[in-house]
């Protein structure tokens, strides 16, 4: 995997063409669309990550086997883009595949790369049954492992795969607020020091506020969803609010904005009560 990413960096840079005139409109989107799709892997480096032995480790772990990974295959994708031409990608998404398959030894290195993607199904499912079991402690994890398997496996047939920008506004949605209650809880009101991830761990339902307030936000800032219908009822929601959403705003930086804040206010109104 990373003889294959740095073989594809090399031939990329060499023949990507030099940079043309363009526009700023596309670049809140894009970095919505990338924080969501980091996002949504955090569960699943922390699964692995708990079994690190010190934080140190995890630290090291994260940051090399997942972040330096991650920002080499996105720039690797942008270079695949230029040289594919950006109007071609956009009139057919598969033609950025172009550029791989075209490099020398490409096909061979690409595959290795598509063989690689395989093992994230496996990923999803268990990071969905611990997350679960979370939930409901009680449950064979197996149970929800098959579950889970079966209900993607159904999902998966009947969803068409160009649609992934509409899945990485959802599951943006719904994990960046939940990452923003999560570190201010966290790290700014002191629950580092009172942890409880045991079976008897209490649920907390006003968390539940800001990160729904979180989910609306990011909806309210997002660029239109390809879904005709859900891009409808946001575009009700801005109407109703008298809000007009412009091109810099990013929904990633608003929806964490604001399920963070609304965490630090419950936090300390909390705090003073008692």
């Amino acid at each position: 995997m990373i003889i294959s990413t740095i073989w594809f960096a090399v031939v990329f840079l060499r023949s990507a063409p030099a940079p043309a005139g363009g526009s700023w409109d596309a670049f809140a989107p894009a970095v919505d669309f990338v924080i969501a799709l980091s996002v949504s892997w955090v569960p699943v480096a922390a699964d692995y990550a708990r079994h690190s032995r010190s934080s140190r480790a995890a630290f090291t772990g994260v940051v090399g086997g997942y972040t330096v990974a991650q920002v080499a295959c996105l720039a690797i994708g942008v270079y695949a883009v230029a040289i594919a031409g950006h109007d071609a990608v956009l009139n057919d998404p598969t033609t950025v595949f172009g550029p791989f398959v075209a490099a020398p030894l490409g096909a061979l290195f690409f595959g290795i790369l598509v063989l690689r993607e395989t093992d994230q199904s496996f990923a999803n499912v268990y990071s969905t049954a611990m997350s679960l079991q979370n939930l409901m402690p009680r449950v064979d994890r197996r149970i929800f492992s098959i579950a889970i398997g079966v209900l993607t496996i159904g999902v998966a047939l009947l969803v068409d795969v160009n649609s992934y920008s509409a899945f990485l506004s959802i599951i943006g949605a719904v994990f960046v607020p939940m990452l923003g209650v999560l570190v201010v809880d966290y790290f700014l009101l002191g629950r580092a020091s009172t942890w409880d991830t045991s079976e008897h761990a209490p649920s907390r339902w006003p968390m539940v506020a800001p990160w729904a307030l979180g989910f609306v936000t990011w909806w309210l800032l997002a660029a239109p969803s390809t879904i005709s219908w859900w891009a409808a009822i946001w575009d009700g929601a801005r109407t109703a609010l008298g809000f007009t959403r412009q091109p810099w705003m990013s929904a990633a930086v608003g929806a964490f904005l604001v399920a963070g804040l609304v965490t630090l206010a419950i936090g300390l109104v909390r705090r003073s009560r008692r």
